[in-house]
């Protein structure tokens, strides 16, 4: 299930697991303006009982009826008591990112990610400028680092395809970085409508003009 809120895209998936004896539900909040990621199957990875720092999922016997309940119920008080609040307190850009950066700081085993391209869309379209950098800059200096790893390992043996692909990829965070620190406006705003009207038009609320 999601729903769209002035800005920001939200979404809730019960997640089943394989072995058919533990659940959870999935969510996300994330920017509208992270475009091309927001479709109607689109949800993240954090679950439940993160809201205590908790990793595990819900246990249950889906051959008792009173395990099945019990698992439901627990759920539900999560819901009720973290994640609906969650989801009222982000219903716009700029509380969105104070809030998913708190709760990656309070219940993420290495707190928050810094180079979170979502939180960069955040904080952009919440017109927090001096963030919006630090997570470009983190974003180029993870890509970076993988790249190196990659190098070290696999030397003359690396795809062509994978370099010229990484070489875009900082190509096009370098003329963001730019932007932002030139604060220009008209590039960023730019940069938001097209994207937000991209995710609109992936989940059938934006009518395409052919």
């Amino acid at each position: 299930f999601y729903r769209v809120v002035n800005d920001v895209f939200q979404s809730i998936s019960l997640h089943i697991s394989v072995s058919n004896c533990n659940c959870t539900i999935e969510f996300v909040v994330s920017p509208l303006c992270i475009g091309r990621t927001i479709v109607k199957s689109f949800c993240g990875k954090d679950h439940l009982k993160l809201f205590e720092s908790d990793y595990s999922w819900f246990l249950y016997d889906k051959n008792n009826k009173e395990s099945i309940e019990k698992c439901i119920c627990a759920m539900l008080k999560y819901l009720k008591e973290y994640l609906i609040p969650f989801f009222e307190n982000t219903k716009n850009a700029k509380s969105a990112y104070y809030k998913v950066c708190d709760f990656q700081k309070r219940n993420y085993k290495n707190g928050l990610v810094l180079h979170d391209y979502s939180l960069f869309c955040f904080s952009l379209k919440a017109g927090l400028y001096d963030e919006s950098l630090e997570h470009l800059k983190a974003m180029k200096a993870q890509i970076e680092f993988a790249y190196s790893r990659n190098e070290e390992a696999f030397g003359d043996k690396l795809p062509i395809r994978y370099k010229k692909n990484i070489a875009n990829e900082l190509k096009v965070l370098d003329r963001q970085m730019e932007m932002v620190k030139k604060r220009d406006t008209t590039q960023m705003n730019e940069f938001i409508f097209q994207n937000e009207k991209l995710a609109l038009l992936n989940l059938g609320m934006l009518k395409s003009k052919g």
